[in-house]
C-alpha cells in the first residue's frame, strides 16, 4: 500500500489535473518540482524530528498524510477555482511529508527485519513492491478515474487509512530501532554472546 501511494504522485497527479482541472495545468511542473526541493532540503531534519516515534507509529504518520494528500487532492473538485491552487500545494507538501517519514523508516523496518543470511532477499523484495506498484497503479487510476475524478482518491485515501490499524496490529511482531548509544550497544552485544 505504501509502494502504491509513493508511486501515485508521478503517475496519477498530472493526468488527474490535466483532465479535471485544466484551468491551472500549469501548476503541475512546479509542484513536481517543489516536491523534489523539499525532499532534498528536508530529509535530515525530518529524520531527526520523527526520531523518537518508533517506527510502526512513524508509519501510521505516514499513511495519514498519503491519505490527507489524496484528500486534498481531490478538494478542488468541489471547491470555487481561486482555491485550486493552495488546495494542490498543501496537498503535495502532504504527499513530501508523508514520503520524507516513510522512506527512511521502511527502508531499516525491510533491512531489520529479515535474518542477516537472507538480508538481501528481504531487501530485493521490498524494493520489487514499487515496481509492482509502478505497473498497478496506472491501471488502477484509469479504472477508478472512468468511474469518477474523485474515485481514484477516495480509494487511495481509504487503503491509506486502513494501513494505521494494520501497522498497529503488526507492531508486536516488528523489530525495534536499534539504540546507537553506547551502553544500548554493550547491552545487545551481551545479549549475543559478544564482548564489549
Amino acid at each position: 500500500m505504501f509502494a502504491l501511494c509513493n508511486v501515485m504522485l508521478s503517475i496519477a497527479f498530472p493526468p488527474f489535473v490535466d483532465r479535471q482541472l485544466p484551468a491551472v495545468t500549469w501548476v503541475v511542473g512546479p509542484l513536481l518540482a517543489m516536491n523534489t526541493v523539499v525532499q532534498a532540503v528536508l530529509q535530515t531534519s525530518v529524520v531527526r524530528l520523527i526520531r523518537p516515534l518508533s517506527r510502526p507509529v512513524s508509519l501510521c504518520l505516514a499513511g495519514v498524510l498519503w491519505a490527507s494528500w489524496a484528500g486534498l487532492t481531490a478538494g478542488p473538485l468541489w471547491l470555487p477555482r481561486v482555491l485550486w491552487v493552495p488546495c494542490l500545494t498543501v496537498a503535495v507538501l502532504c504527499y513530501s511529508a508523508a514520503q520524507l517519514v516513510h522512506s527512511p523508516v521502511s527502508n531499516a523496518l525491510s533491512a531489520d527485519a529479515a535474518p542477516a543470511d537472507i538480508r538481501g532477499r528481504y531487501i530485493a523484495v521490498f524494493q520489487y513492491s514499487f515496481a509492482i506498484a509502478t505497473v498497478v497503479a496506472p491501471l488502477l487510476f484509469s479504472v477508478l478515474f472512468d468511474l469518477s475524478g474523485a474515485a481514484p482518491w477516495a480509494v487511495l485515501a481509504t487503503l491509506a487509512l486502513l494501513t494505521v490499524p494494520g501497522m498497529l496490529a503488526l507492531a508486536p511482531r516488528l523489530p525495534r530501532a536499534a539504540r546507537v548509544t553506547g551502553g544500548a550497544v554493550r547491552s545487545a552485544a551481551r545479549r549475543r554472546g559478544g564482548t564489549s
